[in-house]
Parts: C-alpha cells; sequence; structure tokens
C-alpha cells in the first residue's frame, strides 16, 4: 500500500523526464481552446511572479463560447514552463457556466494578506456582464480568496441593483484588498455610467446602486478606468452634452465622491471625440494620460482622421504642454491614422500605437494633344519625322496609370510629459511595420528587462497582418532609444501564418524577454469556427523558446490558492537530481511526501489535497517544502472547505 502510494505522488508531481525530446513551443502556435463550438473575443490578463531568482510571467485568457449556448466562460493561461505535446482537442478550463448569456469585462489583480514572500500576494478579481433569460443583466464580480481573504461566491457578487441592465464593465483595484467596478447603467430613461467599491468579502461599499460618475446625464459610453494610486480612480468616458460629443476625465475619491479641485462635471478633452474606437486612459506616477481620435482638417480643407492625446496632472489640471483639445500623436501624416493601444513608459512618458493609411493624391487629368505622322511607300519615316509621331495634327490621349492602392501601416510615437519626443523618436512616429497590406489591431506592452547586457526598457508590439492575402501575427520589439535590434525582422517576426484567419492578439510579458502572444485562430474556421492559440517570443526573435534554466533552486507562488480540488506550484531547478518534496500542516506534522529525480529545468507540482494515506486533508494552512541541489524553498497553501 505504500509503495502505491508513493508512485501515485510521484506522477502527481509530473516531475519525471519526457521519454521524447521536443520543442519547447510549436512553431505554428499552441493551442488553448479548439473545441468545435465557436469562442468569442477574449479577455487577457497578463501578470508576473517575482521570487529572489528572477521573476516568471504568465497570460490568463477568458473567453464566451458556445458550448452551453453561450451561458459559460471559459478560462485558460500560459506561463514560462514548457507546455506538455498538446492532445487534438483542448477543451481549456470551465470558469463560470450559468443560465443565460455571459460576456467577460475585465480582470485586476488584488492585494491581498500574504503570511511568506513565496505565496502570491495577487489574486485576479474577474467582473463579467451576467444576462439571465428573460431577465435585465447585471454585473457580477468573482473573487476566488487568497491567503488571509475569504473567497466569495462561485457565481459572485452584484456589483449593484437597478431597475435596468447593467453591462460594460471595468475593474481595478482598490490598494485594500477589494476592488472599483466602473459599468453601463440602461433605463428606459438613461445610459449613465456608475461606479461601485467591494471590499474584499464582497461587501458593497458606495450603497445598493454604486454612485454615478459626474453630473452630466446625457447618452453616455463604456467607461475607461484606472488606479490613481491612493485608492481611487480616474474614470473616463464619452456623453452628448450641449448635443455634441464630449470626452471627460473624473477622479473618484475611495469614498466615491468627486476629489476635491475635480469639477463635478469633468475635465472636458478633444473637440470632436469618436466614440469607435473608443479613447484610451494610461496613468503614470505623476498623473493620467488620455488618447483618442477626431477628425482633423488638412491643408485642402479636406478631413482625416487622427489620434491626439493630453495629459492631466493628479490636481485636475491639464499640462500646459498639451492643453484640453490635446496634441496630435504624430505630425507631418497626410491620411487616417488611429490609435489602437498606449502604454506609459519609465519615465511617465506615453507611447502610443496607431494605424495610419497613407491618403494617396489623386491622378491628373490626361490631356489630349494633336499629333501629325509621316510614312514612305517602303515604311520607313523621313528624316525629321519621329517614329512616335510629330505633335500637330492628329488627336492622341494619353492614358494614365491606376493609382495603386494604399495600405494601412503599423507606427508608434513616444511624448514626454512635458509634450516633446525623446531622441530617436520623430515627431511624424516612428515606422513598426510598413509591409504590403494591411496591418491592424496593434497592441503594445512597455516591459523593464532584467536579462544581462539588454537595454532595460523594451516595447513589444504585436498585430494582425494582412500582406499575405488573409490574417496573420507578426511581432517586434523596440528599445526605449527607438532603434530595433537587429535579430528581429524590418517588418516583424512572423508569429503565427498558417492558413485562414488569426487576429484579436493579446499579449503579456514572458521571462525570456518578450512576451506571450494569444489570438483568436481560424485555421479550423470549416468545423470550429473561432479557436484560440498562444505562442512565446524571446526577446531575441525567436519562437521556440527553451524553458528558462535559473541558476538556483526556485519555486513559484500556488496557483489556486485558496486551493479546493488541487494545487499546482512551479518548480525550477539548476541541475538535474534529487527533489524531496513534503507538505506539512501549521503543527509541523507531515501529511505527505516523497523523493524523485528531475531534470533541470521548470517543472510544475501537483498535489491533490491528499495525504500519504490518499484521504483529503483538512481544510487550513499547509507548507509545501521543496528540497533539491543543496537548497529549500517553502511555500504556503491554504487548503479551503
Amino acid at each position: 500500500m505504500r509503495r502505491r502510494i508513493t508512485l501515485l505522488l510521484a506522477m502527481l508531481l509530473a516531475l519525471a523526464a519526457p521519454s521524447v525530446t521536443r520543442a519547447a513551443w510549436p512553431v505554428t502556435g499552441y493551442p488553448l481552446c479548439n473545441v468545435p463550438e465557436d469562442l468569442q473575443v477574449p479577455v487577457g490578463h497578463p501578470d508576473q511572479f517575482c521570487y529572489f531568482t528572477g521573476c516568471s510571467g504568465v497570460l490568463t485568457l477568458y473567453w464566451q463560447d458556445g458550448r452551453f449556448s453561450n451561458g459559460s466562460i471559459y478560462t485558460a493561461s500560459v506561463d514560462d514552463v514548457a507546455p506538455a505535446d498538446p492532445p487534438p482537442v483542448v477543451p481549456a478550463k470551465l470558469f463560470l457556466q450559468r443560465p443565460g448569456t455571459q460576456t467577460p469585462d475585465g480582470v485586476a489583480n488584488v492585494f491581498v494578506n500574504c503570511l511568506c514572500q513565496f505565496c502570491g500576494p495577487y489574486v485576479p478579481v474577474f467582473v463579467w456582464t451576467d444576462a439571465p433569460d428573460g431577465a435585465p443583466s447585471v454585473v457580477r464580480a468573482r473573487h476566488p480568496g487568497g491567503c488571509e481573504t475569504a473567497a466569495w461566491d462561485t457565481n459572485g457578487v452584484i456589483v449593484a441593483v437597478s431597475a435596468g441592465s447593467q453591462h460594460d464593465a471595468s475593474v481595478i483595484h482598490d490598494l485594500h484588498g477589494g476592488v472599483i467596478v466602473t459599468w453601463l447603467d440602461d433605463t428606459v430613461d438613461h445610459r449613465l455610467v456608475y461606479a461601485q467599491r467591494l471590499d474584499s468579502l464582497g461587501t458593497r461599499l458606495w450603497g445598493p446602486n454604486g454612485v454615478l460618475v459626474g453630473t452630466d446625464t446625457t447618452v453616455q459610453t463604456r467607461p475607461q478606468l484606472a488606479p490613481d494610486g491612493d485608492g481611487g480612480a480616474y474614470v473616463l468616458r464619452e456623453d452628448l452634452r450641449a448635443g455634441v460629443r464630449t470626452l471627460a476625465l473624473f477622479r473618484l475619491a475611495a469614498d466615491g465622491t468627486i476629489v476635491p479641485g475635480w469639477p463635478d462635471a469633468g475635465v472636458v478633452l478633444g473637440t470632436a471625440p469618436l466614440e469607435a474606437p473608443g479613447p484610451l486612459l494610461r496613468v503614470g506616477t505623476s498623473g493620467a494620460w488620455v488618447v483618442w481620435s477626431e477628425p482633423a482638417t488638412l491643408a485642402d480643407n479636406s478631413t482625416a482622421i487622427r489620434p491626439f492625446q493630453t495629459f492631466v496632472d493628479p490636481l485636475g489640471e491639464v499640462s500646459p504642454f498639451f492643453t484640453a483639445a490635446g496634441v496630435p500623436v504624430a505630425t507631418g501624416l497626410d491620411g487616417d491614422a488611429v490609435a489602437t493601444d498606449a502604454a506609459v513608459g519609465g519615465g511617465d512618458d506615453l507611447l502610443v500605437t496607431y494605424e495610419y493609411t497613407q491618403l494617396l493624391p489623386e491622378p491628373s487629368a490626361s490631356s489630349t494633344d494633336l499629333y501629325v505622322s509621316r510614312t514612305e511607300v517602303e515604311g520607313s519615316h523621313p528624316a525629321g519625322w519621329p517614329v512616335g509621331g510629330l505633335r500637330v495634327t492628329y488627336e492622341y490621349t494619353q492614358l494614365l496609370p491606376e493609382p495603386s492602392a494604399s495600405s494601412t501601416d503599423l507606427y508608434v510615437s513616444r511624448t514626454e510629459v512635458e509634450g516633446s519626443h525623446p531622441a530617436g523618436w520623430p515627431v511624424g512616429g516612428l515606422l513598426v511595420c510598413g509591409a504590403a497590406g494591411v496591418q491592424r489591431q496593434g497592441r503594445l506592452l512597455n516591459t523593464t528587462v532584467t536579462r544581462p547586457g539588454w537595454p532595460d526598457e523594451r516595447t513589444f508590439f504585436a498585430w494582425t497582418d494582412e500582406r499575405s492575402g488573409d490574417g496573420d501575427i507578426y511581432a517586434l520589439e523596440v528599445r526605449a532609444d527607438g532603434t530595433r535590434p537587429t535579430e528581429w525582422p524590418v517588418d516583424g517576426l512572423l508569429v503565427c501564418g498558417v492558413a485562414g484567419t488569426q487576429q484579436d492578439p493579446v499579449i503579456g510579458a514572458n521571462a525570456v524577454g518578450g512576451a506571450f502572444v494569444a489570438w483568436r485562430d481560424g485555421r479550423d474556421a470549416i468545423t470550429n469556427s473561432w479557436d484560440l492559440y498562444a505562442q512565446t517570443v524571446s526577446g531575441d526573435a525567436r519562437l521556440d523558446v527553451p524553458p528558462v534554466v535559473p541558476t538556483r533552486l526556485a519555486l513559484l507562488a500556488p496557483r489556486p490558492n485558496p486551493a479546493r480540488t488541487s494545487v499546482r506550484l512551479t518548480m525550477a531547478l539548476p541541475a538535474t537530481g534529487s527533489v524531496r518534496v513534503d507538505i506539512h500542516d501549521v503543527a509541523g506534522r507531515r501529511v505527505r511526501g516523497d523523493t524523485f529525480v528531475a531534470d533541470r529545468g521548470a517543472r510544475e507540482l501537483v498535489w491533490d489535497l491528499a495525504n500519504d494515506a490518499g484521504a483529503r486533508v483538512s481544510p487550513g494552512l499547509y507548507i509545501v517544502r521543496v528540497r533539491a541541489a543543496g537548497e529549500e524553498r517553502t511555500a504556503r497553501v491554504f487548503v479551503a472547505r
């Protein structure tokens, strides 16, 4: 009996060397979900787990699909551990299933109180629009609990009550274990933006209905939300005050009121912002950046779409370098440009990526001229008479070539708080990709790279690229000085170019200086509709990225924590050798353990919450102790009921 239990633990720990050597990642992408039912656009949540030997990245995705008539939300994640060979069908993990339709809206990391440095101090709080059949939709929030924070109900908590419908929610942490949520509230009389604060137990702190953001009550659009660093939030939304589209920025205090000094009606920005694409809100340490697109009048009195930006300080004052009307993200453009993403750099400067479609000049009208030709009997032309005719006596209409179709290219601009562009960043924008065809859905991620010999800051781009005729996924990195690392191709690295359309990229930082990229994939569109695939890209432009091998033993945070059915911990070994794993309760009694040999690199530990006898352990706190290579690491796991 003892031998059977030991073998079971070894299988659960899944640390034996693989029998077949394989590439770390398939070059065509790793399937996260490829069931036959259609998959909607995913919501991404990047994160990093750091410990004293370094950091590991993870990208978690949530989406709605048709397996239960859209009454379900699924989730999957990718991290720096080399994935197993994918099975033919990957169903992903059912996150939520309820009657009616559930639509994922957003995720926020929330700090919880943990007892040791190896516990994961952050847990994700997920918000979604819940629309039971025949009933108005509501916004719900779900908190998995963690360390000393109790978990909320599996079906989440209702964020606010209202006579109408709530939808299009956003969520951020409040720095105190809870979250702030904004949403659109629809009734027969209004469409307004409301906000609510939930504490770590899911209690509503801003009343049962939440608080109305601002005093204007005209029709409003989905709010953008960002933390202000003081327990409150910046809220950006559009309305129709005075009968015209207006962009307004608000700052809410921790009690739900407008921060003193800020107008109750918000700081009005822009002159004619477009609802689609929507505005972008990004926050640094010294204030809030706002980016939007609106029509601009060109020198010839024609109009084109342009991205604009401005900066508002924590006191509600618009920077004099930008003004409330904003300044163009880039100058010298002669076509349409639309901002698709933005990020704050290390010096509080702003990076904006935009799609630029150059407008080619109209062709000039062809002219009709008079020519004469003279030809002798033997077919030659006399001296002085050109073979192309002598201009004077017959009509000749020249056919000018048709203009070539303009393409949409991807650019990025970098602007400092005082309104200038750093050296290496042109005022007209830096070209990311100028390949033939259309580059769209540009996404960017600004990261600090800790790899020796690399610049501290890089910006990673991923986009949908139609140079081949359908959608493919490409990526590129740009250094902080605006240069492209030489290992990256001029117009980007092909991340996935299989037959069928790939689009809707989502990105998150990894541990090899690059990023994870996930996307909706139509390679099996006839039978599967949209699937979800992912890939990891290194900072030196490689797809086949080997696992990161640390110089010391490392043990990442347990997940999920608290655990109800099983718990996973990622371990990284500096060398192949013997590993000892013991699990103790808080009284120091060992409840489970084993010794085995494992290869160097990252591996996943899986504990099914059973003791050596095979019985489930009691709820409470447990310590996982891993010893290998002459070192020891511990992590704490809370087992819930």
